[in-house]
């Protein structure tokens, strides 16, 4: 969740106008050895994902935010 205003201020006025992400993903494809309960890493995928976001405050809820970014994910 992102607050739209900030946290230790009395006012109700929201004042978020621009959010930025740098995400990053981590999966491991994994097989378990059940008899000895040992683990093996078969491969690891790894991407990122930037989300740069505009906000309006003044707009309506729900036509607040723009997305800036391109949409699709970095491919691994």
């Amino acid at each position: 969740m992102i607050p739209w205003d900030i946290p230790t201020s009395d006012e109700e006025i929201p004042r978020l106008t621009h959010i930025y992400r740098n995400q990053h993903f981590l999966v491991w494809l994994a097989a378990m050895d059940l008899e000895s309960k040992d683990i093996y890493i078969l491969r690891t995928v790894e991407w990122k994902k930037l989300i740069e976001i505009s906000v309006d405050p003044k707009r309506q809820r729900g036509r607040r935010s723009k997305l800036i970014s391109d949409p699709s994910p970095e491919q691994p």
